[in-house]
């Protein structure tokens, strides 16, 4: 007979038990069809299937553990994270544009349904990016990137600067475009970019140090 495992719950020692009954047993809910693995220790059992005396299938059903998940490179949980977030400010300011709507046609009960949706997925947000930025910064030895927006320097400081999941060196600027005024660009040859939708920063690393010689 297969060995049985210890109790993945609290490493008892497991004993099988075989069905209390046949097919033509008459039928009495006391009574039990399949064979069960039970544990002498806390008690969980696994059953098996119906009608096997063998117990095999109940062996099999408590030997089975769970296989774990292939690991995750850092960089691609935080994009799909980035990703997340900004399909949820998509859904926010769709609710914020309806809230404002609703508040134009005299329905202020709906808006301020609205706005209080907006207002929870907003703190869920913020919630996580500042929870992930907190362990870049461990991970990293506190140099990691962060996905607190409004921590970052806005006295012309450049930075590294990530948006959509690309990277920019950038400084917060002053413009003079059509949209707002102020936000993140990066200067280039022929003028400038703004990045409107930067999720996280982190500061330049320091320059290599110079080699003798």
């Amino acid at each position: 007979m297969v060995k049985l495992l210890d109790c993945p719950f609290c490493g008892g020692e497991g004993h099988t038990l075989p069905p209390t009954c046949t097919k033509a047993t008459p039928y009495d809910p006391a009574h039990r069809a399949f064979p069960v693995v039970r544990c002498g220790g806390c008690g969980c059992d696994v059953p098996g299937k119906d009608w096997d005396d063998t117990r095999h299938s109940a062996i099999a059903a408590w030997n089975r553990r769970a296989v774990s998940a292939p690991a995750v490179a850092p960089e691609v949980a935080e994009k799909a994270l980035v990703d997340c977030w900004n399909g949820v400010n998509e859904v926010i300011a769709t609710l914020e544009s309806t809230a404002r709507l609703a508040r134009e046609a005299n329905h202020p009960e709906q808006a301020k349904y609205m706005d209080a949706r907006a207002a929870e997925l907003r703190e869920a947000v913020t919630a996580s990016r500042s929870a992930l930025s907190l362990h870049s910064a461990d991970a990293s030895g506190g140099g990691g990137w962060n996905f607190d927006m409004e921590a970052a320097p806005k006295d012309g400081t450049e930075v590294l600067i990530c948006e959509y999941g690309d990277v920019f060196l950038a400084r917060w600027t002053l413009g003079h475009d059509n949209i707002r005024d102020e936000d993140w660009a990066c200067f280039m040859c022929d003028g400038y970019r703004k990045h409107f939708d930067a999720t996280c920063w982190r500061p330049l690393p320091a320059p290599p140090a110079q080699q003798e010689g």
